[in-house]
Order: structure tokens, then C-alpha cells, then sequence
């Protein structure tokens, strides 16, 4: 197996099998929080701990400790531990972040007669999240989970994946956040279609920031050879809150057209 020290995502983020199509810049995907704004949907930030996409971890990159098992007849684990989020001790100020978070995956890769698999599971669990605290009336611990299957056949691929995330921050308040996202893909040659749908909903029990998303995409991408590819997406985005009217803060509603050159080596 492998064993690693140093700052990267959780075991069970790295080993996620989620569904991204063929598009370089997946609908189901994190990166669009800079389309809609870091913040654009109030306290909890969009694609932020599993609205709208099905991969993330509880930390991100953080100083850990992670091992991967080798492959055994297509299973393979990962495990790894994170003491903390931001580096600070009872000297050096407010400690808000998760603490001592643990991380699990198992994945299976293989063939069924001419049906390859890829399905795998995760899971996030902090064991002292200091930004809640039970004084509050927050949950004592916090759990994240993705859960991901991946079909392929001939030039035809399909997968669907899950990421739920339940706590509560305080007495009143909570993070609920879940989401689904399939896709289905097309190869024939160099050429590969893929569409995408991402379902999420968040509730934190404020009407402006309970939030429901979905978000299309149609992509596209052609191998030109020795590494190089052209890639070309079209996506729509509609984000919605449960506040009466539009709250400007906190919805969305656009299309967006990306294309561009890659290198893949």
C-alpha cells in the first residue's frame, strides 16, 4: 500500500466516485462557487459541505496522515486522520474548526462479463468539531458521507452519486445538506458527449438560506492527439430559497458557456 503525510484532502474525498461526464469543468462540481459568488447563498456557502456536489471532504486540504491499500481482486481502502483544520492550540487563539477528523473509503473496481464497475463509499467523521459544542446545543460530532457507482459499456457510461451532511450548529440552528448527480456519456473515436444532472437541497432552518438547486450540462470532448484535447460545456444553473419573493443574496439563475484547449500528460 501506500502511505502518505501531508496536507491533502480526506481519504474518503480522494477516493470519491462521483459523477462528472466529460465536460473539464464538471456541474457537479465545487468550482462553480465562483460563478454564483463564495457566499451567494447566505451562511452556508454554495457547493459548500455537499450542496451541490457529491465530492468534497469536511476539511479540505489539511496536515494528515493517510494510508491506501493495495488492490485486492478490485477492492481497495483508504484511511487517514486529520488532528486539526487550522493549526491554532489553546495558546494561539479561538480553535474553530474541525478537530481530530477521521476518514474512510473502500472501492471496487472490475469487470462483469463486458460491464466494467467502479463503486466505492466514504465517510468524514470529526470527532471535535469546535466551530458547534455541545455548551451551544450543537452536535458533539460531525459525520459527512458520499456514496458513488460507475457503469460502462462499449462507448456507453453512466454513474449516480450521493453526499448528505446533518448537524446541528446550535440549539436552533443546523447544516442539512444533501445531494444527487448523475450523468451519462458517449465515446465513439475521439470524440465523447456526455450529459449531467445535479440535484441539492440545504436547510439550515432559515427560510432565506433553505436553499434547492438543480443544475444541467451538456459536454463535450474531442482528443486531438499526444495529450492534447479540446473540451466545450454548456450548463444552466437555477438555485432557489424558501424566502417569499427573490432573495438577492442567496438564489441563482444562469446559463454559462465554457470552452477550451487542455493538455493531459
Amino acid at each position: 500500500g501506500t502511505l502518505q503525510l501531508g496536507g491533502d484532502d480526506t481519504a474518503a474525498d480522494v477516493m470519491n466516485v462521483s459523477s462528472w461526464g466529460v465536460a473539464a469543468n464538471p456541474v457537479n462540481s465545487g468550482t462553480w462557487s465562483a460563478y454564483v459568488g463564495a457566499t451567494a447563498s447566505g451562511s452556508v456557502p454554495v457547493w459548500a459541505n455537499g450542496f451541490m456536489a457529491t465530492a468534497g471532504s469536511l476539511i479540505g486540504d489539511a496536515a494528515s496522515i493517510k494510508y491506501y491499500s493495495p488492490d485486492m481482486s478490485g477492492f481497495s481502502f483508504g484511511v487517514s486522520y486529520a488532528p486539526n483544520t487550522d493549526g491554532n492550540t489553546d495558546d494561539q487563539g479561538a480553535d474553530t474548526g474541525f478537530n481530530n477528523v477521521f476518514s474512510a473509503a473502500l472501492k471496487y473496481s472490475g469487470e462483469m462479463d463486458a460491464v466494467s464497475i467502479t463503486a466505492g463509499a466514504g465517510v468524514d467523521h470529526a470527532a471535535s468539531p469546535n466551530v458547534v459544542g455541545a455548551t451551544t446545543g450543537g452536535d458533539d460530532s460531525v459525520s459527512k458521507y458520499n456514496a458513488g457507482i460507475s457503469l460502462g459499456m462499449g462507448g456507453f457510461g453512466a454513474g449516480i452519486s450521493y453526499q448528505g451532511l446533518d448537524y446541528k450548529t446550535s440549539a436552533t440552528a443546523k447544516v442539512d445538506n444533501w445531494t444527487v448527480a448523475t450523468d451519462l456519456s458517449y465515446s465513439v473515436g475521439q470524440h465523447s458527449v456526455s450529459i449531467a444532472y445535479v440535484h441539492g437541497e440545504t436547510n439550515t432552518g432559515t427560510n432565506a438560506n433553505d436553499r434547492d438547486g438543480d443544475a444541467y450540462q451538456l459536454g463535450y470532448n474531442m482528443d486531438l492527439g499526444s495529450g492534447v484535447y479540446w473540451n466545450a460545456a454548456v450548463s444552466k444553473f437555477k438555485i432557489e430559497d424558501n424566502a417569499a419573493g427573490n432573495t438577492t443574496g442567496t438564489e441563482a439563475d444562469f446559463t454559462a458557456f465554457e470552452t477550451g484547449v487542455g493538455v493531459s500528460f
